[in-house]
């Protein structure tokens, strides 16, 4: 889609004058490109500011993508203690973890795009202090409707991180250099799925459930300390969007209206259900199914988040000779294989050994896919990019809120259902990555150079 031109400018390139995305000081000289301007085309003619990314803010931007495996993991196994401690029953508990993917995936939603208009810090730090509060209020909760409540409040402000973290990458970023940074700071959050079940574990061991709340409150702090002192303004004020929530609203519409960007988010959202898919179901297949014991178990759980992290890593190393489209492509196509291998299995009798490695090579090739096609998607709609972050994250948090109760209420009987989603998931990724990298997406190529001045392999 276009918009007018500007009428000062002359390049073929457009831009929305209209809608305020320009500085307010008057028209660039002709001889000096716009800093900031933003395109119809996401690919050309980007802001790039990569040199004031440091690894420490690169770490911090990891860290607050890993609040969900945090504010879930470390407590599941104190259900039972926070039933008799609290008098109420296992579905009210039950409850405090559903509150708090809803205040996730519903947090993603509202601040991405009003960072479009604020900017990212502001609402960062604000958001930050809030969940440190909503942490210490589950500490110190004497009813569990008060825990419900508080838990939700964390969730919606532990979402800031998770969408503010992606959108700053795409901000001081482009091209590879956004993928490269996407990977890096997914290898970080895959460390958080395995400290945060073991560290629950030792804490439950010796301390009563109180105490979990406690070391995630000194955690949240961590984070927002690290945001106060380290987190930058991303968004230049002449680069946001201003008029409230009406333009958030047409933001959306006009990022959704990009096949290429869509079609790259569902990709990411399906391959996600691929994933949780295993997460719902590996418990009751593992241990119900083929008699491992709850330390085995926990053991596989940690190899196969180790393997996510180690093939972040790998894509990394690939970026140096091949586009994260072609990276991304393989990982699909390594889940649909291990996932088919799983099916047959399912059918016929499963086979440790080789459902070990099936479930496996289903998680690691993960690793090769999340990056990368949140990066693709994030780059279609980086003029957007609090929003286009945030459906992102929120619908990643439904696809969560869908797979995991149709896999685990089939109980011991899951092995089919498990395998079936994680075939179908997978399935519907590939077509839908097919479709963004060798149909959609060139069609956004109308104007050749590359800002970056990378060449594609």
């Amino acid at each position: 889609m276009s918009t007018g031109p500007t009428g000062s400018s002359g390049p073929s390139r457009r831009k929305d004058s209209s809608r305020g995305n320009l500085p307010r000081s008057g028209a660039f000289p002709s001889c000096t490109p716009p800093a900031s301007p933003v395109v119809e085309n996401p690919e050309v003619n980007v802001h790039s500011a990569t040199s004031r990314i440091s690894v420490p803010l690169v770490i911090l931007l990891g860290t607050l993508t890993g609040i969900a495996p945090l504010g879930t993991d470390m407590y599941l196994a104190a259900f039972p203690q926070m039933t008799h401690d609290l008098g109420t029953t296992a579905s009210q508990v039950q409850l405090t973890l559903s509150a708090f993917m809803a205040g996730l995936a519903i947090g993603q939603i509202v601040v991405g795009p009003l960072s479009d208009q604020w900017g990212r810090r502001l609402p960062l730090v604000v958001c930050s202090l809030v969940c440190v509060l909503a942490t210490a209020g589950c500490a110190v909760a004497p009813t569990v409707h008060l825990l419900i409540a508080l838990r939700f409040l964390m969730g919606f402000s532990g979402a800031a991180g998770v969408v503010l973290a992606r959108s700053a990458v795409t901000d001081l970023t482009e091209g590879q250099q956004t993928t490269r940074y996407m990977n890096f700071m997914m290898m970080v959050n895959g460390i958080s799925p395995v400290l945060a079940p073991t560290l629950g574990g030792i804490i439950l061991g010796f301390a009563p459930w109180r105490t979990v709340f406690w070391v995630l409150t000194a955690m949240t702090l961590a984070m927002a300390l690290g945001v106060l002192f380290l987190f930058p303004e991303s968004l230049p004020r002449e680069r946001r969007h201003g008029g409230g929530l009406r333009t958030s609203g047409r933001g959306i519409a006009r990022i959704l209206r990009r096949p290429a960007y869509v079609a790259y988010m569902l990709a990411f959202v399906f391959s996600f259900g691929t994933l949780f898919s295993y997460i719902s179901g590996s418990t009751y297949v593992l241990q119900n199914n083929l008699g491992m014991s709850a330390t085995e178990y926990a053991l596989v759980f940690a190899v196969n988040s180790f393997g996510i992290l180690a093939f972040s890593w790998v894509s990394n190393v690939l970026l140096r000779k091949y586009r994260p489209q072609g990276i991304g492509l393989a990982g699909i196509l390594v889940s649909n294989a291990a996932t088919l291998v799983f099916l047959a299995l399912a059918c016929f009798g499963l086979s440790l050994v080789l459902t070990l490695l099936c479930l496996f090579a289903t998680a690691a090739a993960q690793g090769l896919v999340f990056g990368n096609a949140t990066s693709l998607a994030l780059q279609q709609g980086r003029d957007y990019a609090g929003a286009s972050s945030a459906l992102v994250g929120g619908l990643q948090a439904l696809m969560g809120g869908l797979v995991s109760p149709l896999v685990s209420s089939a109980g011991e009987h899951a092995v089919l259902p498990m395998a079936g989603m994680m075939v179908g998931c997978s399935g519907v990724a590939l077509i839908l990555f097919l479709l963004a990298s060798r149909v959609f997406e060139p069609r956004t190529r109308s104007v050749p150079p590359r800002a970056t001045g990378e060449n594609d392999v």
